[in-house]
């Protein structure tokens, strides 16, 4: 039987491994897809309608955390990571080689 801190630690393991692999997906799959006969309103409605669809049984049981964040919070939180940001990463990727895109989807910043 392994130890609570080995199990805890492969469990953190692998979600930083299924985190890491969704984010460099995205903008592989994003370019890929208005590169090619998609546009950037349909990733974005792509992206949040199936989310939407999938969160919306949690939502309506919990509700929108308005308590804790408060509107401008939320306000926040929807644009900083919402569809304004995608739809701003999905329109600037056709232009863009491979290379430039690796820093928008981990936005890292160049010194």
């Amino acid at each position: 039987m392994q130890s609570p801190i080995t199990a805890n630690y492969l469990k953190g393991a692998a979600f930083g491994v299924a985190a890491v692999s969704i984010w460099a997906s995205w903008s592989a799959i994003t370019r890929l897809a208005v590169t090619t006969s998609l546009d950037a309103w349909d990733i974005v409605a792509l992206r949040f309608g199936v989310a939407g669809l999938l969160l919306s049984p949690i939502v309506w049981r919990r509700g929108l955390a308005l308590d804790r964040l408060g509107w401008l919070g939320l306000a926040g939180i929807i644009a900083g990571t919402g569809a304004p940001y995608a739809l701003v990463a999905a329109e600037g990727l056709p232009p863009m080689t491979g290379a430039l895109s690796i820093p928008l989807s981990c936005r890292c910043s160049l010194p």
